[in-house]
């Protein structure tokens, strides 16, 4: 079976399309966050291959119309202030295909069956929620910045933001934000050093992605150790600090 079953599928469905059809505020950086992420659901269901499917199944053949769906749809959204967000979305999809992969395991045909009606239902409510928002004008675009070079900046950020906001307690010896203060004091300074420069977007864009999916999950926390905090704390900041050189020597190589 996909990663996922058909019951967590559905809770994951109504958390990113609670009200199909009605529009977001235009402005807000969570609903920019929001837009993103149901277009990252669409285009992440229909990239992910299949695997171990029966003999004479082919699952990209099933969803040639949810396909071309989404192709016109990114048609109508040329020039509009969703293409911006259409094309990081697209791109963090085929980044994380690439470099992560996944496959819907279809060795049976009921499963193969119910993940090309789940992906149907993905496109259909997910570009129903977005289509409200044609409307909107250009604000964004990836500058000099190739989609593939800033997804790959966006998916190193996010790993960097969700290590300093962690949603489980670390330690019951004290506070996470105690903990993380040095962390996350590295990665702001890391977002100043880059103001001005075209990555910044990025940073606040896989920043913004991260807080809002936060916002949306709940975690089931294993209970916390009574590790030392300050030991928790260095590790953290000596981890923070290889990942921001990683990001600077990738951005050097640009």
């Amino acid at each position: 079976m996909a990663s996922m079953n058909a019951a967590l599928f559905l809770m994951i469905f109504q958390m990113l399309f609670p009200a199909a059809g009605e529009a977001m505020p235009a402005s807000d950086p969570m609903a920019d966050a929001e837009v993103r992420s149901i277009a990252r659901k669409i285009y992440g269901d229909l990239s992910r291959p299949s695997c171990s499917a029966p003999p004479g199944f082919d699952r990209k053949a099933r969803l040639g119309e949810a396909r071309a769906a989404v192709t016109a749809f990114e048609a109508r959204a040329a020039g509009t202030g969703l293409a911006f967000p259409l094309a990081v979305a697209r791109a963090d999809a085929a980044y994380e295909q690439a470099h992560v992969g996944g496959c819907w395991v279809d060795d049976d045909i009921d499963f193969a069956e119910m993940h090309v009606e789940m992906t149907r239902e993905t496109v259909e409510g997910g570009l129903e929620m977005l289509a409200p928002l044609l409307t909107r004008t250009p604000s964004s675009s990836f500058g000099p910045l190739s989609a593939e070079d800033s997804a790959a900046f966006r998916a190193e950020v996010s790993d960097l933001t969700r290590l300093v906001r962690p949603l489980c307690a670390i330690t019951t010896r004290s506070d996470n934000d105690a903990i993380v203060a040095a962390a996350r004091a590295e990665a702001a300074r890391f977002r100043q050093r880059i103001e001005g420069t075209p990555w910044a977007l990025h940073y606040d864009l896989a920043e913004e992605d991260v807080v809002y999916w936060n916002r949306q999950v709940m975690m089931d926390c294993a209970d916390p150790g009574a590790t030392a905090p300050d030991v928790e704390s260095a590790e953290m900041l000596a981890d923070a600090r290889g990942r921001i050189a990683a990001l600077e020597s990738e951005m050097r190589a640009h």
